[in-house]
């Protein structure tokens, strides 16, 4: 659980980051801030009510690291991803929230191709992939 809170606080200081940069660190427009955000409220549903955020505390926080200054903004995030075993390059920015839409879609028809028997996740994870899970792999272009 301490993971997860530490995942949320995280994915705050992100959108914050993310928020304020026009370009990614390789120069490409950066024009779909939020992912990190999506990703921050979907991973404070994941946490017990009495650990959630009121929406009062998490405007404060999202406050509060939009008024930090980029740099030590910057230094932080790369720290806080490394504490949690996700280490990230300086400047890391979000993935667009395109990317994660389709992320997110790819999981719903994983999910109803299971529930309706078309697929076998336990085959799956041992590596034992059938026609039916080849081309919905393929479909959604996932091999």
């Amino acid at each position: 659980m301490e993971h997860l809170l530490q995942l949320r606080e995280i994915l705050i200081m992100q959108d914050a980051l993310d928020r304020r940069s026009s370009f990614r660190p390789d120069g490409t427009p950066f024009n779909d801030p939020g992912g990190a955000m999506v990703l921050a409220i979907f991973t404070e549903r994941g946490v017990p009510p009495r650990l959630r955020l009121s929406h009062f505390e998490s405007f404060r926080k999202q406050s509060k690291y939009q008024a930090t200054p980029k740099r030590p903004l910057l230094k932080l995030l790369f720290s806080s991803w490394r504490k949690i075993g996700c280490p990230r390059p300086r400047g890391y920015l979000s993935l667009d929230l395109r990317m994660i839409k389709q992320w997110f879609e790819d999981i719903a028809a994983l999910r109803h191709e299971v529930e309706a028997g078309n697929l076998d996740l336990d085959e799956m994870t041992r590596g034992e992939f059938n026609e039916v899970a080849l081309d919905f792999l393929a479909e959604r272009g996932l091999h």
